[in-house]
């Protein structure tokens, strides 16, 4: 990340993305690069302005997370979301995240801890053999993203959803990946501020000690 552009490493994970679909056979819609760039590229700046920004209101990596997935949501133009983040050590008992502290046990959600055991996007759609039996009668397409800081530990997992014909595709994932890129600088400055603080309180804690 400091050797190279941000550019260039986004550049770098779209074309992983397109060989690791030819390899695998997959058949999708052709990626749109002009989409991504206008999608990606005219937003992506402000939004990591927003964050840094909201980070001095409500410092929380929670509430990073919560604004980052607004903006991926709002990016590849879902109906909706949810995001769930893990219930203590084990990646796969998965919190629905609410809002401000507040959160909902869910146990073992299939699709969810599915992402986050195997940290890879999943797209579905109604009348696939894993589209989930007991889904909402009005989202018809999933599309479900891990959020990973970059030593591998899973902070989240975003799912997106859509009503009606118009499917998520591989330009979606695109978009989202690199939304996330950017998003996670702000994830990492969410996560010193926190750090800082706690020691910031030790220190006044000892020195209130010491007098």
């Amino acid at each position: 990340m400091e050797e190279l552009e941000i550019e260039q490493l986004e550049r770098w994970i779209i074309r992983r993305t397109q060989r690791d679909k030819k390899r695998s056979g997959s058949a999708g819609r052709k990626t749109s690069l002009s989409r991504w760039k206008f999608c990606v590229h005219a937003d992506k700046r402000q939004m990591l302005q927003d964050l840094t920004q909201s980070l001095q209101q409500r410092p929380s990596v929670v509430h990073v997370l919560s604004e980052l997935a607004s903006c991926i949501s709002s990016a590849v133009s879902a109906d909706g979301y949810r995001l769930y983040i893990p219930d203590g050590s084990d990646d796969n008992n998965l919190c629905l995240y609410l809002g401000p502290d507040e959160c909902q046990r869910l146990g073992k959600a299939v699709l969810p801890s599915l992402v986050a055991k195997t940290k890879e996007p999943m797209r579905l759609s109604r009348g696939d053999p894993n589209f989930p039996t007991k889904c909402e009668s009005d989202i018809d397409h999933l599309l479900l993203e891990p959020i990973v800081q970059p030593d591998g530990a899973l902070v989240a997992v975003l799912e997106m959803w859509k009503s009606g014909e118009s499917s998520f595709h591989e330009e979606d994932e695109e978009i989202a990946t690199s939304y996330l890129v950017w998003g996670g600088i702000a994830l990492h400055y969410a996560r010193l501020y926190m750090s800082m603080s706690k020691q910031r309180k030790l220190s006044d804690f000892l020195l209130a000690v010491v007098k």
